[in-house]
């Protein structure tokens, strides 16, 4: 067909233990598959057969996360309501870095935060209000926060960033879009 169009792929969706469809996801393009945690189970979802998998890894439950995802260590990574964990997409396994993650408290107690991948540093930024962003490498288990006060942002919206908080590589830029209703930011590392 010529021209733009939307095609619905699939009626099929996984058991999402309960949960419905509230799920984090981040995609990951060395699979091209999109990755998904619906609070307690790791699945992901391959446009090619238009199939769902759950990957039989569960990790710790809450439904309040963000995620994103590392390409290079195949790790995705969620976090939020003072929860945060890793699933190798790879391997399928989760580890579980709650209570582990000094300094980013702010950031972990955040429902729906705002995190992306950052290459150039090779760690997840997040964000959760304000002019402090935190730097995370969930393999080191550090996180370093960086605040810059001229013309930050304000606070989180009460109902959280929800993807809307993403690092553009072409750009080398982070925008934020907080709310409809305020300017968008730009935020740059490099």
């Amino acid at each position: 067909k010529a021209g733009a169009y939307w095609t619905r792929l699939t009626d099929r969706v996984p058991n999402l233990s309960g949960r419905g469809l509230i799920a984090s996801m981040a995609y990951d393009p060395v699979t091209k598959r999109a990755y998904f945690y619906d609070g307690n189970r790791f699945h992901y979802w391959d446009p090619a057969t238009a199939e769902f998998t759950y990957t039989g890894t569960s990790g710790p439950g809450d439904y309040h996360y963000s995620a994103a995802m590392d390409p290079e260590t195949r790790l995705f990574f969620v976090l939020g309501t003072g929860k945060a964990a890793t699933f190798n997409v790879d391997t399928k396994a989760a580890v579980t870095l709650t209570g582990m993650l000094a300094g980013c408290e702010p950031l972990l107690a955040a429902a729906y935060p705002g995190i992306a991948y950052h290459p150039a540093s090779k760690t997840f930024v997040g964000w959760a209000g304000g002019g402090v962003i935190y730097k995370i490498d969930p393999v080191a288990k550090t996180c370093a926060t960086q605040t810059f006060l001229a013309n930050a942002p304000g606070k989180q919206m009460t109902n959280g960033t929800n993807g809307r908080f993403q690092y553009f590589p072409d750009l080398k830029v982070f925008v934020l879009v907080n709310s409809a209703s305020e300017d968008a930011y730009l935020l740059t590392l490099e």
